[in-house]
């Protein structure tokens, strides 16, 4: 009977795993925009029309503008996604993508509209819009990744960015230009596409209960330390197969117990980075200290051994 519960737990696990890969897979668009300031400033300083800037970066791949809610009026004809920025209540509606929410995020709007979870600096409500990550430079506090192309990248593949907003900076425009261009072509060579259409909603639950999701956050961390000290005290503690086989067994293992962390992390408050897996650090010193604990008074037991008979023999 055991034996039939854990089947059917782990055919369960397996089920949502592949719902989400699948999910993932077919959420390969994305949008590349700029800022609507910048097009202003470039305007200026090349002494061309606006229209012609913002044709130029039609032609690069740009498909989206953030605004100021000011400016909304000076943009409808451009063709392009709009996503205004939001800092006071605003005054006028529009066929906009996601807004982006400078000074908390407005119920009315976000449910109409939708929002732009800009990482690094939206703090999302626990509530149910359609929501889309954002990648721009403008709001990240502390850049480790000195290439611009490759900060992008990365928000790109180990995220899940579907909005990414370039910056006029201090290497000029030229650079803003071709940094674009091969960005657009680095992620469509690896499967993404820039699309003008809006950033299809994930499928995957919305949960707006609190004590749900701390029990899925302490049912993550108790498993990411259980599945690999377990795997390890019963494989490779007592090893009866060889060395390769007890590796196989505590790889499958762990990857059993990965997937079904990602089972349980597969909500769309985590996919969308609102919640996180909590104890990373934790996890990784628990499994040590666990290691440590079973192993140490083992090596120390054959050292006394060990120095026992040579004593005797001296």
């Amino acid at each position: 009977m055991k034996r039939y519960v854990i089947f059917f737990l782990l055919l369960i696990v397996f089920m949502l795993t592949t719902i989400r890969v699948l999910d993932e897979i077919n959420n390969k668009y994305v949008s590349v925009g700029i800022r609507y300031e910048d097009v202003l400033a470039i305007s200026e300083a090349e002494l061309k029309p606006i229209d012609i800037v913002v044709a130029e970066f039609r032609a690069l791949g740009v498909t989206t503008l953030t605004v100021a809610v000011e400016y909304l009026t000076d943009v409808a004809d451009f063709g392009l996604n709009i996503i205004p920025i939001v800092r006071d209540e605003p005054a006028v509606n529009g066929d906009f993508s996601y807004v982006f929410f400078e000074e908390g995020i407005k119920e009315d709007w976000a449910a109409l509209y939708g929002v732009s979870l800009v990482e690094f600096f939206t703090t999302a409500a626990p509530q149910d819009f359609a929501y889309a990550r954002l990648y721009t430079d403008e709001t990240v506090p502390h850049i480790s990744t000195p290439d611009r192309v490759d900060r992008y990248l990365l928000a790109l593949t180990e995220r899940t960015n579907t909005i990414f907003i370039f910056t006029l900076d201090e290497f000029g425009i030229a650079a803003l230009r071709n940094d674009i261009l091969l960005f657009i072509r680095s992620a469509t060579a690896d499967g993404y596409f820039v699309s003008a259409t809006i950033p299809k909603r994930i499928n995957a639950i919305f949960i707006t209960n609190n004590l749900l999701l701390y029990t899925l956050q302490a049912a993550a961390l108790i498993l990411a330390i259980v599945f690999p000290v377990a795997s390890i005290c019963k494989f490779a503690y007592y090893p009866v197969d060889s060395a390769l086989i007890c590796f196989l067994k505590i790889t499958a293992t762990t990857t059993i117990g990965a997937i079904v962390i990602s089972s349980i992390l597969g909500f769309a408050n985590f996919r969308l980075g609102i919640n996180l897996f909590r104890g990373v650090k934790a996890a990784l010193i628990e499994l040590f200290f666990i290691w440590f604990c079973c192993w140490v008074p083992a090596l120390s037991f054959g050292v006394a051994i060990v120095m026992f008979f040579a004593s005797h023999r001296g």
